[in-house]
Parts: C-alpha cells; sequence; structure tokens
C-alpha cells in the first residue's frame, strides 16, 4: 500500500544513476516527439490482432524484410520495396536524428529486422507499420533512409520475441564466410538477447560482452544522443555479468568483418539485483516553453522519453524544474489537468521520490497514477503543501506513471525514479475514441450560396437503434466578410465563436464564419467584429497532428484543411492566439482508413491544448471522446463512432 512516509526501499545492490546531460527539447509550438507526428492508421480496429495474411497476399504488393534483406546480401535487390514490421527500438541519434529498428516474421516463419535512418516520423516501439522506401547497405547493415512510413497498428498482438544468441552464435563472428556470419548476416538487424555475460568496458562507446567460454562480442553504443549515459552504466558494469538485449549487426566494411551487438538505452543490460535511477530536475529537464499559459512538449532524459502537458519553465532563479498548471475549463469538459508522464517503459519502477510544493493548500490534491501499462490505474494523492515537501512512493509491477493537478499549479523540483529493469512490459492497446460512441452525417445546405442562406443543423437527437431522429436544431446564416462590410448591422449575427457553432457553420457551407479572416486581415475584420475578430489559418500538410487522423487527401493523397482559432480563456488577440482550434478537414475522413459510412463530407475536429488531443465533431451539437494528437495524453487515438442514419 503506497503511503506518504519518506520511506526508501533498501537495496543491497549497485544503483546507478544514469544522468544523461544531452537531451532532446521540443517546442510548444509544432512539436514532434516521441509520440508525435505519427503515421496514418490504415488496417483496420487498432485493438484487434494483425492481420498478417494482410502482408502474406501477393495482391498487395508486400515484400517482407527477410526477402529484402537476402536480396540486398546477394546483390540482387530493385529500387523500391513495400514492406511491413514491428518497431523494436526507436532512437536517436548524436545529431538528434530520428532513427528505428523494425522487424517481421515472412510467412515461411523466417525473421529478419532492418534500420530506418533519418526517419520523417517519430515511431512508438511496439507499433506495426507499413515501409516504402529503397533499401540499401551501411556497412553491411540493412537499411532504409527516410522512407514513406505508414502506421497500421499501434500495438502487435503477438509482440517480438528478443532471439537468443548462445556462444555458438558468436563463434567465428570475425569471418565473413564462416556459416556463424553467414547465419546471422540473413537476420539483419534482429533483436537479440545474450545470457550470462561478462562486461569488459573498453572505450567510450565500445565495450566487449565475454562468455564463460571465453568468446567475446563487441558491444557498440558510439554516435548516441545518450552514448554518455550508456557508457556510464557500461563503466560501472565492467567485469559483471549480465543479460543484455541488443541488435544484431554483422558489420562488414572491406574485410574488416565482425558480428557485434549495438546497445542503444542503459536499460538494454538487465541483471537481478540491478538498479537504475533516473533523475528529473533542472540539469536534466529543460526549455519547458515560453507560454505562461501552459507548454506542451516531450524530452529524452537517460534514453526515456517523457512529455510534458501545461507544463511552465519555472521562474528565473527558482530551483524547480517545471510547473505544471491545472485545468481550464472554457467548452465542453475543458482541457485535461496538467501533467508529467513516461511515454516509454521504465521496467519495474520501485520507486518515485518528488520534491515538489502547491500554489494552494485546499482543494483537489495533484495525484500519481501508475501501473505495467499507459491506463495507469492506481493512484497515489500528493499531499498540499506551501513549502517544500518530499515523498517518496514505493511502488510494484509498474512501468509507467503520470503526475497530474487539476486545481492547483504543481511546483515540481526533482522527481527520482528507480527502476530494475526486469520484468516485461506489453504493448498498450489503445482504445478507439468512436468506441461505444455514434455520429451522423452533417447536415449540409444545398445549391449557390449567398448571403441569407440558411441550413438547420441538429443540436440533440434521439437514437434508435442504427438510426436517429433530431430532436433540437439551430438555424445558422451564410454572410460573407464583404457584406458584413456593407452591412456592419449583421455583425453580431454572422459572428461565430464556440467550437461547436464554428464546427457547424463550416460543415454546412463548406466554409470559415465571416468573423474568421487570415491573419493579415485581422485588423480591418476587428474593427467589424470587436473582439469577436478571429483568425484562419490554410493547411496542405500530411505530418504533424495530420497523422492522428484518417484524412481523405485530394487526387495525390494531400489533405486541406482549415484551423479555426477559438478564445478558450478570453485572452484572444491576432498576436496571442491561444490554444484552441477548430480544424475543418476539406475532403473529410476516408473510409478506407476505418472512417466507415463517413460520406465526403467536412469533418472537424477540437482542440483546446494546441494540437496535443482532438475531439471528433459529431455533428449532433456534441464532441466526441478525446484522443490523442500530437501527445500521448490519453489512452485514446482516433476511432470511427457508428454512423447513424437518419429516419
Amino acid at each position: 500500500m503506497v503511503n506518504n512516509k519518506h520511506f526508501k526501499k533498501e537495496k543491497n545492490t549497485i544503483i546507478i544513476y544514469a544522468l544523461l546531460s544531452c537531451f532532446l527539447t521540443v517546442g510548444s509550438i509544432g512539436l514532434f516527439a516521441l509520440s508525435a507526428n505519427r503515421p496514418n492508421i490504415v488496417q483496420g480496429d487498432i485493438t484487434s490482432g494483425v492481420d498478417c495474411d494482410y502482408y502474406f497476399n501477393q495482391a498487395n504488393n508486400y515484400t517482407s524484410l527477410h526477402e529484402i534483406v537476402a536480396q540486398l546480401n546477394e546483390g540482387t535487390s530493385s529500387s523500391t520495396y513495400k514492406t511491413w514490421g514491428t518497431v523494436t527500438r526507436y532512437y536517436l541519434d548524436s545529431s538528434n536524428n530520428k532513427n528505428f529498428y523494425v522487424q517481421s516474421t515472412d510467412r515461411f516463419g523466417n525473421v529478419a529486422g532492418m534500420m530506418v535512418y533519418q526517419s520523417a516520423a517519430a515511431v512508438v516501439e511496439g507499433s506495426v507499420l507499413t515501409i516504402e522506401g529503397t533499401p540499401s547497405l551501411y556497412n553491411n547493415l540493412p537499411e532504409f533512409v527516410n522512407p514513406t512510413i505508414s502506421l497500421d497498428y499501434n500495438a502487435n498482438s503477438s509482440p517480438v520475441v528478443s532471439h537468443e544468441t548462445p556462444e555458438s552464435f558468436w563463434m567465428n563472428g570475425t569471418t565473413a564466410s564462416s556459416n556463424q556470419f553467414l547465419t546471422a548476416e540473413s537476420m539483419g538487424v534482429r533483436q537479440i538477447h545474450l545470457s550470462d555475460v561478462e562486461i569488459i568496458y573498453t572505450s567510450y562507446g565500445n565495450a566487449v560482452a565475454e562468455f564463460v567460454g571465453g568468446t567475446t562480442v563487441p558491444l557498440y553504443y558510439s554516435s548516441l544522443s545518450n552514448t554518455s549515459s550508456i557508457d556510464q552504466v557500461v563503466q560501472s558494469l565492467n567485469a559483471q555479468t549480465v543479460d543484455i538485449t541488443g541488435y544484431l549487426d554483422c558489420y562488414n566494411n572491406y574485410g574488416d568483418a565482425r558480428m557485434r551487438c549495438l546497445i542503444r538505452s542503459a536499460s538494454d543490460f538487465e541483471s537481478q539485483g540491478l538498479s537504475y535511477s533516473v533523475s528529473l530536475n533542472s540539469g536534466t529537464y529543460t526549455n519547458i516553453g515560453t507560454y505562461q499559459t501552459g507548454n506542451y512538449g516531450s524530452k529524452t532524459v537517460s534514453g526515456y522519453s517523457f512529455e510534458h502537458y501545461r507544463g511552465v519553465s519555472p521562474d528565473y532563479g527558482s530551483s524547480d524544474f517545471i510547473e505544471l498548471l491545472p485545468y481550464v475549463s472554457a467548452f465542453g469538459d475543458g482541457s485535461y489537468p496538467g501533467a508529467l508522464y513516461n511515454t516509454a517503459a521504465i521496467k519495474d519502477i520501485q520507486s518515485l521520490e518528488i520534491t515538489y510544493r502547491t500554489s494552494s493548500i485546499s482543494g483537489s490534491q495533484p495525484v500519481v497514477a501508475y501501473g505495467p501499462d499507459e491506463s495507469r490505474l492506481n493512484t497515489y494523492a500528493m499531499p498540499l503543501t506551501s513549502s517544500y515537501s518530499t515523498i517518496n512512493i514505493p511502488l510494484e509491477n509498474t512501468n509507467y506513471f503520470k503526475i497530474e493537478t487539476s486545481q492547483s499549479t504543481l511546483f515540481i523540483k526533482d522527481i527520482t525514479i528507480d527502476y530494475s529493469n526486469t520484468g516485461s512490459s506489453v504493448p498498450f492497446a489503445y482504445l478507439g475514441s468512436g468506441t461505444g460512441d455514434f455520429r451522423i452525417n452533417p447536415v449540409r445546405y444545398s445549391g449557390s450560396l449567398f448571403d441569407g442562406a440558411t441550413v438547420n443543423v441538429p443540436t440533440s437527437i434521439v437514437k434508435s437503434g442504427n438510426n436517429y431522429t433530431v430532436l433540437t436544431s439551430k438555424t445558422y446564416t451564410y454572410y460573407t466578410f464583404s457584406y458584413i462590410q456593407s452591412h456592419p448591422n449583421y455583425a453580431d449575427e454572422a459572428s461565430q465563436t464556440s467550437p461547436a457553432d464554428v464546427a457547424s457553420y463550416f460543415t454546412a457551407f463548406g466554409t470559415y464564419p465571416a468573423n474568421y479572416v487570415f491573419k493579415s486581415n485581422y485588423a480591418s475584420a476587428s474593427s467589424l467584429f470587436g473582439n469577436e475578430a478571429r483568425c484562419v489559418s490554410y493547411y496542405e500538410r500530411t505530418d504533424g497532428y495530420a497523422t492522428a487522423v484518417p484524412y481523405k487527401g485530394d487526387g495525390s493523397g494531400i489533405p486541406q484543411y482549415y484551423e479555426c482559432d477559438i478564445d478558450v480563456d478570453g485572452t484572444y488577440t491576432s498576436n496571442n492566439r491561444g490554444v484552441g482550434r477548430v480544424v475543418c478537414w476539406v475532403f473529410g475522413f476516408d473510409p478506407s482508413k476505418g472512417a466507415t459510412n463517413y460520406d465526403s463530407s467536412m469533418v472537424c475536429v477540437y482542440t483546446d491544448d494546441h494540437y496535443a488531443t482532438f475531439q471528433e465533431y459529431l455533428n449532433d451539437g456534441s464532441f466526441g471522446q478525446r484522443f490523442n494528437a500530437e501527445m500521448d495524453r490519453t489512452n485514446y487515438v482516433w476511432g470511427p463512432a457508428t454512423t447513424l442514419s437518419i429516419v
């Protein structure tokens, strides 16, 4: 049972403080994080099992990784391939390029892996991707460089199991013509496991693993963003026996051949009785963001990824590393509470030690949620305190945690995460945002638009089976900006400012309300509409939050969408546009990407946290379940609601 005593779990073990001086900083605008910039989901429901037959079916034009690796090794590869695989490791190199390894099993049971170098998209470990590009060998390592990536499943229902490599596997590993080398070479960059090997530190970024029989395996972890933290761990493990999970590399550069194991995180080393610690503080978690109303971003510390939601950089001279703001409530259910949480599993977290204070000693307490997966079903209430206090929370069966505050600003000075890196972490199956919900296709104006045209749009409905009847509706009237310039007495009637009104108007008339203008025309709009003037922006991008929804594109697959600003806190100006947006997708959502029974109408989504999350407008006056867009703030990703038919 968790309590708020200053309890410290005893360890008769080596404690490794893997502090990382080199970390990834992501700004609050246009952020691309581990969970951001995701590819689109194209294969069915995210909670269903992976349909391997789809990839095996030759009509779908997939080539297995094993076959691609074989053709690369034989020198018979073609120019481009379409393949699939599960992400086994995502990491950043010393230049902060996004890289990852992907692995799959073909229909004959052959397993192989490849590297994706300089990926345009950040990915989540355990997700299943379709990859299209031209492969090559770099010092005999098979890789794609910046290929096209599509997300098929958020998690593999049959997670990757590391290939156990005994001592015999590594014998003759420096002879490129040996059976061992050729066998390993056919596997590409496969995830592997070495048991009961002794660590021998050699130099920065390099070490050796030695089996009991004397066979040695080079360990390579140079030129990574986290090389320093790995190197500290390896030095502390020198002459100790450990287990290793790494990635196979049959290096061969003009006859200099050697089978080696690639290490990409300090957590790749595992041993009973071995404990680790990650510290988040002003030295490791910096540059939160400049907006005093809250920033949204991510960082990597000691090889682990974290996100902050509604975080603020502390005042100059403060010893805090982050301030978490409580939620704001303007429309719908309001924003989520400010939070800090890990997005990559930290296996077997044994305790959290948090030094903090709160802005108030009354109201709801901040909460630590924790558990084996991202659902984090267990909770612990942090005492309210006006002076700095340190609590130590002993944990069991925990790989994920989240600290959030709903009513009081939370000032955090330090978080120490002690973990053993033992056990397993099963990929989390995110829920679909539309599960158990329903929507209707929007009512649209038909005919040629003219100033004064009207449409009655449902604002509430009654459901009966898969049908509905309209209970209440609202009349929207179409006006152009030029008409309001000539008839300013209609300005109030023409203004739409709430998320539901903006979404209803846009889907009904196929354009934005008259009080919305591009930023260059804001002064003119402000003179007509006063504090109800708003900015609209237009985009044709496939990255960023566009990857969180199944958008339908034009003939070239490119989406078109508008962002309509929403004032969520009463402080809106053209130079301080805030965090609220209604995003309207011109071509709607694509049925071939899971948007079952969606017609060709526009689809609108709403964000009150600057694209961290979205809610889909259901065209009945309401918005659906909040789902992840550019962050992993919720347990949901987009999924289709049931589309009802009018009686």
